[in-house]
């Protein structure tokens, strides 16, 4: 990783690990944001279940509008990819693949749904 201001590679990173992390360059000072994902080790126990998020498109000219009811419910969920969700719309899938989801996220998604009448199937996964 370089420092986006100076190239320098001397980069201090927090101690305790984050989704987002606040780098600082220790040759110009500069502080950053990197997104990071750091994979779960193996045998960790979660008490969380994980769900996979589907939207099926019913019909096709309500396409926009079920996209557009999407951004709103999932905006804010760290594992939505909004960029991969306008891909599928912009290509016209009918089936479009939300990403992973605890269960505790689940629930919530689900009232949302509810208020902006949308349907989202979720499908329990093993986690990661």
């Amino acid at each position: 990783m370089h420092c986006p201001v100076c190239r320098s590679e001397e980069i201090l990173r927090p101690i305790e690990r984050s989704a987002m992390e606040i780098c600082t360059c220790t040759a110009c000072g500069h502080e950053f944001a990197v997104h990071c994902m750091y994979p779960i080790p193996e045998g960790s126990q979660s008490q969380h279940k994980l769900y996979y998020g589907t939207h099926k498109v019913a019909i096709p000219q309500d396409a926009t509008k079920s996209y557009l009811k999407l951004k709103k419910v999932l905006a804010g969920y760290q594992s939505f990819e909004l960029s991969q969700l306008e891909k599928q719309y912009l290509e016209g899938k009918q089936i479009w693949e939300l990403g992973q989801f605890l269960d505790i996220e689940v629930e919530k998604i689900k009232e949302q749904c509810e208020k902006f009448t949308i349907f989202i199937e979720f499908q329990e996964r093993t986690y990661y």
